[in-house]
């Protein structure tokens, strides 16, 4: 039976099994359409294999230089561990001997340049010199060339740089915005938490309605790490008496959590309420996470 929404996120390895099938049997048959709709569905879930995502991303990889989308399949193939990926992202790196050297002040524009400003800004931190470091990461976070997961994982490391320039109450915005978009099992995630730990999370009181109080409760456990206590109090706003933004914000932050629990139809749910009505900030976010997460735009 054909998948009906090849964008739907696969939720459990089951399913993840039956859109790589599908996928490659698309590929086989000359649909490089419909495959590349169902690899990148499967890439994006966390149920799926090391080895599924692999094959998924050599394939999206081999797509996108057939397009000539060769910038893309560079990203994709340093996602890849299959036979003949990394000559491929050589050959392609090859094609493009002249790439400018790093410069902090300046956003790269390909995946390709990314890794090169990444190395720097990763030289500059473990030399101590966090001014040098947040620039690096703040460039590559500000580039429109890379993916949900460099961008949160750089915007972690520009916050742990600006913690150590002294920065807190700065240092805490960019974590709070990150934290969300990391997908897990990351590195970048257990600064991001160790770090508000140091810098404080952002917990003031709001008793303007019993929705509000709950609401300040369920985001500082979820910084906190304290998902469980998280996802209880963000529940409870919702049944709560309090205004629509507030709830909106809440579902931003269930969101949050449904995706990195797997539940990818309850997350994108959330998301799409939180995109409505929340206020400015976590509105543009859920648009953020919405657009990552579920790219129908990336697809044909």
């Amino acid at each position: 039976m054909a998948i009906p929404d090849p964008h739907a996120i696969p939720e459990d390895a089951t399913a993840c099994t039956e859109y790589r099938t599908e996928a490659d049997q698309a590929w086989d048959g000359g649909d490089t359409d419909r495959a590349y709709e169902l690899y990148h569905s499967l890439t994006q879930s966390l149920a799926a294999t090391d080895a599924q995502t692999s094959h998924a991303q050599y394939r999206l990889a081999l797509i996108a230089v057939n397009r000539g989308d060769h910038d893309l399949a560079y990203d994709l193939l340093s996602r890849s561990s299959e036979p003949g990926a990394a000559d491929l992202r050589r050959s392609l790196d090859n094609a493009t001997p002249n790439d400018p050297v790093a410069d902090p002040d300046v956003v790269p524009l390909t995946a390709e340049q990314t890794d090169d400003w990444w190395e720097a800004g990763v030289a500059a931190k473990h030399a101590g010199d966090w001014d040098l470091a947040r620039r690096f990461f703040t460039s590559i976070a500000s580039s429109t060339c890379n993916g949900p997961d460099v961008i949160a994982r750089a915007e972690v490391l520009v916050g742990e740089a600006t913690h150590q320039l002294g920065e807190d109450a700065n240092a805490r915005l960019w974590f709070e915005k990150a934290l969300p978009n990391l997908s897990g099992g990351t590195a970048e995630m257990e600064i991001a938490r160790t770090m508000l730990g140091e810098v404080g999370v952002h917990a003031t009181a709001d008793h303007s309605s019993p929705a509000a109080e709950q609401l300040v409760n369920g985001i500082e456990a979820y910084q906190q790490g304290d998902l469980a206590a998280a996802r209880t109090a963000l529940e409870a706003t919702l049944h709560l008496d309090g205004p629509a933004e507030v709830k909106g914000r809440a579902r931003y932050y269930l969101g949050a959590l449904d995706y990195q629990d797997r539940r990818y139809a309850d997350a994108r749910n959330h998301l799409e309420e939180a995109a409505r009505s929340a206020p400015d900030q976590e509105r543009a976010w859920a648009t953020e996470m919405l657009s990552w997460h579920w790219d129908e735009a990336a697809a044909p």
